[in-house]
């Protein structure tokens, strides 16, 4: 078995505008590690069925998402599928994606729900009969830290305006800028070194209702690293209210003793 990942390298430029709430569209093939949560019915998916929440390979068999999306299912991992490779959910041929079965849900043992904020919010998939081959995949950081100051982007397919029912079926993109700690206590109470805020000064850009579990990615040495996941905020776009993610390197040894047989960020 392959126990390698392929660590994506950055495409285009951080400087992109446009936003998840009001929309811009991927290219094909940008963000070959994204995944989409996809709930079963008594028929096969269709081309246009919209995912739940999002989420990001981070291995050959592992994809790395929010403990919100799946704690009902942890019980019962065959309710929903993961679609890797997804761009364009009304275009069958645009690209190639693979629907995996989840074999078992890991989530964090100290997630935790406050009316005023959710702790460790991250969950990973194990996935049934994952790819033989070395598959694209995010990075991970190599070591704790708060990235504030940086410039990143975050995907779903989340709705693009708050309060909306239809998601967009091309996998949209959003440049937010990643707060300081002290900057986002001044938003949310509660606030530790497990949560990242990213967002923009004006409220015009962030991630909505159904992108929750997609990631927040900053481009260091030529690579996308995942630094958070889509949790919660309030509103979407609301000036003075960023919106949250769980901080991805305050993790980085539960998540690694998650995947074997393979190793974080392929290393090792």
């Amino acid at each position: 078995m392959h126990t390698a990942t392929i660590c994506c390298p950055t495409r285009g430029s951080l400087s992109s505008s446009g936003r998840i709430v009001g929309g811009e569209d991927t290219e094909p093939g940008e963000y070959a590690w994204m995944a989409a949560l996809i709930k079963k019915s008594s028929t096969p998916p269709s081309s246009t069925q919209s995912p739940f929440c999002g989420g990001s390979l981070i291995s050959p068999g592992h994809v790395l998402t929010a403990a919100t999306c799946v704690r009902e299912d942890r019980q019962d991992p065959s309710s929903f599928l993961v679609r890797i490779g997804e761009h364009d959910f009304a275009n069958t041929s645009e690209t190639e994606h693979r629907d995996f079965n989840v074999a078992r849900i890991h989530i964090h043992p100290n997630f935790t729900e406050r009316s005023w904020g959710l702790y460790n919010d991250l969950a990973i998939l194990e996935l049934d009969n994952p790819s033989e081959d070395e598959p694209a995949t995010v990075c991970l950081p190599k070591k704790a830290g708060e990235f504030k100051g940086c410039g990143a982007v975050v995907t779903g397919w989340g709705v693009t305006q708050e309060g909306e029912m239809t998601q967009p079926l091309i996998l949209q993109q959003v440049r937010v800028d990643v707060y300081s700690q002290e900057k986002c206590r001044e938003s949310y109470q509660g606030i530790t070194n497990t949560h990242l805020c990213a967002g923009d000064e004006n409220g015009e850009k962030d991630s909505c209702q159904g992108d929750t579990g997609g990631p927040l990615l900053v481009g260091l040495e030529g690579k996308w690293v995942q630094v958070g996941i889509v949790s919660y905020g309030i509103g979407c776009a609301w000036p003075g209210y960023p919106g949250v993610y769980a901080n991805v390197s305050s993790h980085l040894p539960w998540i690694a003793g998650q995947l074997g047989p393979y190793t974080l960020n392929g290393t090792g």
